[in-house]
């Protein structure tokens, strides 16, 4: 297999387990924190020219200013970085076909 398409595998894995993780009301921020990694670690590996559409549809959420005692935002923080990590496993899905069929 072509070590970039193994690579990108990986990182789908990973980021499929992160979305099976508890989501607990209180993994909003830990949640956030995920997704930013995934999304710089998968960022640095793709070919410049897909780096416009990643940002563009995979912005970093930030979430450093979280309250621990407001529980609705970070549950809202919670649901949003689960809908953009399971988006993020879809578009590496994507991304790794494409790959595949090129080889």
């Amino acid at each position: 297999m072509d070590p970039k398409v193994a690579r990108f595998l990986r990182l789908q894995h990973a980021v499929q387990a992160a979305v099976r993780m508890n989501d607990s009301p209180m993994a909003g921020k830990a949640l956030s924190d995920t997704y930013d990694q995934f999304r710089d670690e998968i960022h640095s590996a793709l070919p410049t020219d897909l780096h416009a559409e990643f940002d563009r549809l995979f912005p970093r959420l930030n979430q450093e200013e979280l309250q621990p005692d407001d529980i609705l935002e970070i549950q809202q923080a919670a649901s949003a970085a689960k809908t953009k990590l399971t988006a993020l496993s879809g578009w590496l899905e994507g991304l790794i076909e494409s790959e595949k069929s090129v080889d």
